[in-house]
């Protein structure tokens, strides 16, 4: 199985492996990282074997060969990351929490609505049996909304 999207992951931590192992397993292609620290960077680009890589966020946001960003920054650069992402057309996978204020949330929303791209928040337990049940009852208008 391939993958349409080539994707670009920002911030090399312990979660970026998570991202990057999800990738492969469905049959996306990373092709580029970005890192702050340059060592951990070249030692990442080595593990994962991704030739690309840079230190600057908004080098890789840049580059027309990547489709999609995963943001594994710390909390507080989740923002302009997203933002500049999607203004360049790029699909993102934030991981949490999506930002440090609601507003900041509702304005990386509203600029991939306006981009036309995909923006979804590494929230894990979406899936568990018991946010499945509470989705399936608000839905249905049995305990809000």
């Amino acid at each position: 199985m391939t993958s349409e999207h080539r994707i670009g992951v920002i911030g090399t931590g312990a979660i970026a492996k998570i991202h990057v192992a999800g990738y492969q397993l469905a049959g996306a292609e990373v092709v580029a990282l970005c890192d702050v620290d340059p060592r951990t960077l070249a030692g990442r680009q080595e593990d994962w074997r991704v030739a690309n890589g840079c230190t600057d966020w908004q080098e890789l946001i840049n580059d027309p060969t990547v489709t999609a960003v995963s943001v594994c920054t710390p909390n507080a650069t989740h923002h302009p990351i997203t933002v500049a992402a999607a203004k360049a057309g790029k699909h993102v996978l934030c991981e949490k929490p999506v930002s440090l204020d609601l507003a900041q949330g509702e304005e990386m929303i509203a600029a991939c609505d306006a981009a036309g791209v995909v923006f979804q928040i590494g929230h894990h337990m979406r899936s568990w049996d018991a946010a499945v049940e509470a989705k399936a009852l608000i839905d249905a208008g049995r305990i809000g909304e």
